[in-house]
């Protein structure tokens, strides 16, 4: 994965396009567990503006280095407002990138439930322990 293709980045995170493999890379930075729900909201509008303009077929959600907690409310606005426009770009395949800390899967799971309860038919997700399994899973159509 070419990760040199930024194409947005704030003080919560990154997003790193690879046009040869057609996936949106999600990372963040060490601030972003000092954002508030309303910046931390921001930068997912962000996410998902990006993710309508360059139509990923996967998207690779770095969750080991996320350090912020999400409250109820911004978990249930993810799944009603965020994960539509993922289906709306066509996103086939969300991909959650994990360490074996038990706080970083439970963070990854929660969100994906939240989106799978507002928004039946979902988009399939997996989760991963490694860059390259998860590049190799999300860039399949």
């Amino acid at each position: 994965m070419s990760l040199n293709q930024t194409v947005y980045e704030d003080t919560i995170g990154k997003f790193v396009w690879d046009p040869e493999a057609k996936v949106m890379f999600h990372t963040y930075n060490d601030d972003s567990q000092f954002a508030t729900d309303e910046e931390f909201k921001e930068h997912l509008i962000k996410f998902g503006e990006k993710i309508l303009e360059y139509k990923p077929v996967g998207i690779i959600e770095d969750y080991k280095t996320m350090k912020f907690v999400a409250g109820v409310e911004l978990l249930e606005w993810i799944g009603k407002e965020l994960k539509p426009k993922l289906v709306q770009a066509g996103v086939k395949r969300y991909a959650k990138l994990v360490s074996e800390d038990y706080i970083s899967q439970l963070m990854a799971e929660q969100v994906v439930e939240e989106a799978r309860q507002k928004n039946p038919g979902a988009i399939p997700d997996g989760t991963f322990l490694t860059l390259e399994e998860a590049l190799e899973w999300a860039k399949k159509v």
